[in-house]
């Protein structure tokens, strides 16, 4: 569904748009109910204009330049004037909002009223008068979402009640209520939205078409929506010299091949006082504003402090508003990656590479980096979809795409933010990560695996955290996870300090769950007998307006007053003796005419009442479905299979409720190991033996009454 448009932005130039400046002083504007009182005879109920508000034929006018002075003068008189039960008829809201929250555009339209040799003075709006209490019970109620973003309104058929008199066969004055259409006003619903709070950005044109309406159709509207800030922004660094950048591109061997093990290692080479960036200042947002009137503010730019980017013999000039960095000596140019500070230096300084004798370590930006040799101890190659033939001894990290390792990874380290590990070798006293991928491994011993899912040949003595994890064999091993399958789990002596092996299946806390659905079904029952009794004694009234209506003398009553109104239409107003024969048919039904009354207006509340009690109901369903739902997912696949046990094993479950910290969350390896070491309370204990198997699979609780 569409969403209603936005307020509209200030205009940009500053010129007084013509529902703004018009200038209705031609003729006076009568208003019933006008309030407004003078300090001479001030009455009761009677509301004075402050100094800044002038009355004028026109209509209210305020004095821009008394305002001026007085930035929260206007806004306090608006609150005074609802709150005293009153509203501002023949309400121009673009011109209201402006002078209430837009102090920019309200200084251009005064420049503008100046210019044009009009004052200072800015229509607002056509008078002053009382909110009548029968009027304000036609409004409804308002509902505003988190942080005032948008505000809802009830909208329905409005009736307004009236007491009308009649005379008696017996010549007594005979009063009765009935009721009739009305329809709501675009300037008493900004009053009434005032009061609850909802102050700023009223979707004008929407709001009027559907209060207008006959018969608006039943149903919470979109009535107000904030304004939501323009972000600045952040300062950046623009190049000005076009060899800034090493060119670390693959060299082409002569047969035309690319040899990813060479680099062209072209550097840049810069003059005496060159400009080699420039700073491009931060630009500050504009703050937006939400539907009580308060500022968002939008979030602070962030600013780049040039000088801190000046290392050796590089300096910071500024000419005019514009900063740069100027080399200060002809020699060649260098970034350093921690802190991007750039130096020159009179010799050349190689600051990549895998190993002391190459490039030492890599930052590679390319989506792809193959590396045909090893990664020696305490060099890195960081980048995107790494693979390496050789053997790593030091650190591989990749942000995303495959990392895929040919040789062995020793004392080494393996991170993957975002994809695969495939390591075809044998990894030994290692570190292994892919937070959102999987590792795929055929021998491991003394190693740490982290990772969504693994699948791993034969290991010992290592540490296995991940959601699904398949493993062919281990030995003397610390395994957590929520779906485990291992073909055999042994124990070897002298392997490690660990005498067995430890399973911690994490498996989820449904206890807040199962309350929930508990106490929707609660509310569901009452909700159910609620709404029957309301459809019940819906259909009771309905019969009854039914049977009064069937009745013989109320058809011929209704036929009568129908052709009497043809003919009064027609203008041919009935004859005395005609008045005197309905008066006295009305007489005669005047108890059906009131029950008739009551009737209707008792049918509509209930209609009015269904709506918001079925949508409830319907609610309350969907969220108990939504947490039925909830739990099986939770539940789904959480299971553990080991097929044959030949050493101390023990399974242990580790609840995860909705505050519980996932293993796979524990950052810090000494409280990570902390937690797998235990061995839990002997009743969460799923399994614990030396022989035997393994095949345990989580169920939720069953559907207790009332589930479905």
């Amino acid at each position: 569904m569409s969403q209603p448009p936005r307020p509209p932005a200030p205009p940009a130039e500053p010129q007084v748009p013509s529902d703004i400046s018009q200038d209705r002083s031609a003729g006076p504007h009568s208003v019933t109910g006008d309030i407004v009182g003078n300090p001479a005879d001030l009455k009761e109920g009677e509301i004075l204009l402050p100094g800044f508000i002038v009355r004028k034929p026109g209509g209210l006018f305020a004095d821009l330049a008394l305002l001026e002075k007085q930035p929260n003068a206007f806004a306090e008189f608006v609150a005074h004037t609802f709150s005293a039960d009153a509203y501002f008829p023949g309400l121009d809201y673009r011109a209201f909002q402006t002078i209430l929250y837009d102090p920019e555009t309200t200084a251009k339209v005064r420049a503008n009223l100046v210019a044009a040799g009009r004052g200072t003075e800015l229509r607002f709006a056509d008078a002053v008068a009382r909110f009548p209490q029968s009027r304000k019970s036609l409004y409804r109620a308002v509902k505003t979402s988190a942080q005032f973003a948008d505000a809802s309104y009830f909208l329905e058929p409005a009736v307004i009640e009236k007491t009308v008199s009649s005379i008696a066969e017996d010549g007594t004055l005979v009063n009765r209520t009935v009721t009739e259409p009305a329809r709501l006003n675009f300037d008493e619903l900004i009053a009434h939205l005032w009061n609850f709070g909802v102050r700023y950005g009223i979707l004008e044109a929407d709001v009027r078409g559907r209060v207008a309406e006959d018969m608006p159709k039943v149903g919470w509207i979109t009535v107000a929506r904030q304004l939501d800030p323009q972000p600045g922004k952040d300062a950046e660094i623009r190049e000005e010299f076009d060899k800034l950048h090493r060119d670390r591109s693959p060299a082409v061997r002569a047969d035309g091949s690319v040899d990813l093990r060479h680099f062209k290692n072209t550097f840049p080479q810069v003059a005496k006082d060159v400009r080699l960036v420039r700073k491009i200042p931060r630009a500050f947002g504009r703050p937006g504003r939400n539907v009580g009137g308060f500022p968002i503010e939008p979030p602070q730019p962030k600013d780049i402090d040039l000088e801190r980017l000046a290392g050796g013999w590089v300096r910071c000039e500024k000419h005019g508003n514009i900063e740069y960095l100027v080399s200060s000596l002809a020699g060649f140019l260098n970034i350093d990656p921690k802190s991007n500070q750039f130096f020159i230096t009179e010799r050349l300084i190689n600051r990549g590479g895998i190993s002391v004798r190459t490039t030492g370590s890599l930052n590679i930006e390319a989506e792809e980096f193959d590396e045909h040799g090893d990664v020696e101890k305490g060099f890195t190659v960081s980048g995107n979809s790494i693979r390496v033939r050789g053997n790593v001894f030091g650190s591989v990290h990749s942000k995303r795409g495959a990392i895929k390792i040919g040789g062995n990874v020793s004392q080494g380290e393996i991170r993957n933010a975002d994809g695969p590990v495939e390591i075809a070798g044998f990894a030994s006293n290692a570190y292994i990560e892919a937070n959102k991928g999987e590792v795929t491994l055929k021998r491991a011993e003394n190693s740490v695996i982290r990772a969504q899912s693994v699948v791993l040949g034969e290991i010992r003595n290592c540490t296995v955290v991940a959601d699904r994890i398949e493993i062919a064999k281990l030995q003397n091993c610390v395994i957590a996870g929520n779906s485990v399958s291992v073909g055999t789990a042994a124990i070897k002596p002298g392997v490690s300090e660990r005498d067995e092996n430890i399973f911690a299946l994490e498996v989820p806390d449904l206890t807040a769950i199962e309350r929930g659905i508990a106490e929707r079904d609660h509310a569901i029952a009452e909700a159910t007998q609620a709404l029957a009794a309301k459809r019940a004694e819906h259909t009771r009234k309905q019969t009854r307006y039914g049977q009064i209506m069937a009745l013989p003398a109320m058809r011929s009553y209704l036929d009568q007053a129908r052709k009497a109104k043809e003919l009064r239409d027609a203008g041919k107003p009935p004859s005395p003796e005609q008045t005197r024969a309905f008066a006295q048919q009305r007489s005669q039904l005047l108890s059906e005419l009131t029950e008739i009354s009551e009737l209707a207006t008792a049918l509509k509340a209930l209609e009015a009442a269904l709506a918001p009690l079925e949508k409830s109901l319907g609610d309350l369903k969907r969220a108990k479905a939504d947490d039925e739902a909830k739990m099986a997912e939770l539940s789904a696949g959480v299971s553990i299979s080991v097929g044959n046990v030949t050493g101390l094993t023990v399974v242990r479950k580790r609840k995860i409720a909705a505050q519980t910290v996932r293993i796979r969350d524990i950052q810090e390896l000494p409280a990570l190991r902390k937690e797998l070491d235990s061995l839990g309370e002997a009743s969460d204990r799923v399994f614990q033996g030396e022989s035997g198997s393994v095949d345990w699979k989580f169920e939720p609780p069953a559907a207790g009454p009332g589930h479905s």
